[in-house]
């Protein structure tokens, strides 16, 4: 029932918390532009990794992925 959107909630109506959407320039599986879709229906900000695919947290350049969620949380104070 919840596949065919008779379940879901409806965002417009939900007090949000700030988000961060993060996207991955060379993401084959889920292409930055969905992400930036993503970002811009929950109203989260979006950055995204230049020169990074799918598996951030694999690559070695991982500090490339962590440094913007870092500084977000520090512009945001949380």
């Amino acid at each position: 029932m919840d596949m065919s959107g008779w379940g879901l909630p409806q965002l417009w109506t939900l007090q949000r918390p700030p988000m961060l959407c993060l996207g991955a320039e060379r993401d084959l599986l889920i292409p930055a532009s969905s992400v930036q879709a993503s970002a811009r229906m929950l109203g989260a900000e979006y950055r995204e990794l230049q020169g990074l695919g799918h598996a951030v947290v694999l690559e070695s350049r991982w500090e490339a992925a962590a440094r913007p969620i870092l500084e977000w949380l520090e512009e945001k104070n949380v």
